[in-house]
C-alpha cells in the first residue's frame, strides 16, 4: 500500500483483513476497528463507510496491477526479453496468495452488486496501463505490429490469466504453479503473442 499515512495505511490493512474472513458484506466496522486499531470515529475520519472502504481496496488492486506491468521500453533490449519480464512480473501477482484473497472477496460482492461490479470495472480500465504503453511504443519503433495496443495488450495478459490467476481464483485448493512452470507459461505465451504480432528483426 503506497499510502503515507500510518494510520489510514492501519484501516486498509484491517480492512482487507476483515473483508477477506469474512466477505464484504458480513464484515463489520466495529471489528475493522479493533484490528486496526483505532477508535471508530478515527475510522470514520478517514473512510465515511464500508463502502468507501472497498473502493479504496479496489483501487489498491487497479494501481498494483499497473505496477507489476509498468516497464520502460529499452530500443536496444530484446522485444521477447522485454516482454517476458513484463509478462513475469504479471504472473508473480496473479499468483501472489494475498492478491488472489482479495480479488476473490471483489467478485463475491461484483456478482452480487451490479452497482460494485460497475465500479470496479470502470476503475480496471480508467487509464493505460504499462504494457500497453510498451507495445505502442515498440510498434513505433518498428519492431511490432501493433494495431491496437489496448487489445493487444488484454490479449497477452487474457493467455497468462487462463493458465494462472483464474485457475487460483475458482480452484484455490491447487497447488500454485512453481518456478519453471511460470517460465513455460511466460514463454509459451509471448512466443504465441509474437506470432501474431512479429518479432524484431535478426540483430535486436
Amino acid at each position: 500500500m503506497t499510502d503515507t499515512h500510518p494510520k489510514k495505511r492501519a484501516i486498509l490493512e484491517a480492512a482487507l483483513a476483515e473483508f477477506r474472513e469474512h466477505g464484504f458484506q458480513a464484515a463489520n466496522m466495529d471489528r475493522i476497528a479493533a484490528r486496526a486499531p483505532a477508535s471508530k470515529r478515527t475510522v470514520y475520519k478517514h473512510f465515511a463507510s464500508k463502502q468507501a472502504l472497498f473502493e479504496e481496496i479496489s483501487a489498491l488492486l487497479v494501481e498494483r496491477t499497473a505496477e507489476a506491468s509498468e516497464r520502460p521500453y529499452r530500443a536496444a533490449e530484446g522485444i521477447r526479453d522485454g516482454l517476458e519480464q513484463i509478462a513475469r512480473n504479471l504472473v508473480d501477482l496473479y499468483l501472489d496468495p494475498e492478491f488472489l484473497d482479495t480479488v476473490r472477496m471483489m467478485l463475491a460482492e461484483c456478482f452480487r452488486s451490479p452497482e460494485a461490479a460497475r465500479d470496479v470495472w470502470e476503475r480496471a480500465h480508467s487509464g493505460e496501463d504499462g504494457l500497453t504503453r510498451w507495445l505502442r511504443q515498440a510498434t513505433k519503433d518498428g519492431r511490432l505490429a501493433v494495431s491496437d495496443p489496448v487489445a493487444a495488450a488484454t490479449q497477452l495478459t487474457g493467455m497468462l490469466k487462463a493458465f494462472t490467476f483464474w485457475e487460483q481464483v475458482i480452484a484455490p485448493s491447487r497447488a500454485l504453479p512453481n518456478q519453471a512452470e511460470r517460465q513455460a507459461i511466460v514463454s509459451d505465451s509471448v512466443k504465441t503473442f509474437l506470432a501474431r504480432y512479429g518479432e524484431a528483426p535478426t540483430g535486436f
